[in-house]
């Protein structure tokens, strides 16, 4: 039987608010860039902060014109959107990687994330996935915590999905009950093959 593999990557795209068409018969509108994010029938938009005229855009390079002599700040755009577009799909990754559903307020919140901009948190994991919310927390606290400690919290979440995988149960918030605990160092123990001395880290 034939396979095909499973793309997991959604798509970023970059676009102004105003149609091509509206623009042509409107040249001196300035119309604001929207970047968009999209999985599986899911699509968020949000606007990142800077407008361009119609001679100013790039429609198929999805870019600012980097040809215009009067347009000065034109790479330092075009560096923002793609530095939004690959730290995005990193996010998005990490998320996917945690193998929980993706709904339009997790989306939302990774975009959020990577503008800088509205709630980073996303409000309705807090009471739920342990998992993804630890992921989403960690990755704001990275640029604060030193590199190890950022390490073994990394190496902790990764043990604890291979854990609930293999339990075939979701971690939750209250999932930390005593059983939970033993279970889980029964299994770093005899799956994962690791020291106590690790285990207690």
């Amino acid at each position: 039987m034939k396979k095909t593999i499973q793309s997991t990557r959604g798509a970023v795209r970059f676009s102004l608010k105003h149609s091509k068409n509206y623009l042509i018969q409107n040249r001196n509108v300035i119309s604001p860039i929207f970047l968009w994010f999209s999985y599986k029938g899911i699509r968020v938009k949000k606007s990142i902060g800077y407008s361009v005229q119609l001679e100013d855009w790039d429609f198929k390079r999805q870019r600012v014109r980097t040809n215009k002599i009067t347009m000065t700040n034109a790479r330092t755009v075009n560096n923002y959107l793609n530095s939004l577009e690959l730290n995005l799909l990193q996010s998005y990754t990490e998320v996917v990687s945690c193998e929980v559903k993706v709904t339009r307020a997790t989306i939302q919140g990774l975009i959020n994330r990577v503008t800088q901009t509205g709630d980073i948190v996303i409000e309705h994991l807090v009471d739920h996935d342990f998992l993804l919310f630890s992921t989403e927390f960690l990755n704001q606290k990275k640029p604060l915590i030193a590199p190890l400690t950022h390490t073994l919290y990394k190496h902790t979440l990764t043990k604890l999905k291979k854990f609930s995988k293999r339990k075939k149960q979701e971690v939750k918030f209250d999932s930390f009950t005593r059983v939970f605990l033993n279970d889980f160092k029964r299994f770093l123990e005899v799956t994962e093959k690791l020291s106590l001395n690790t285990i207690s880290k």
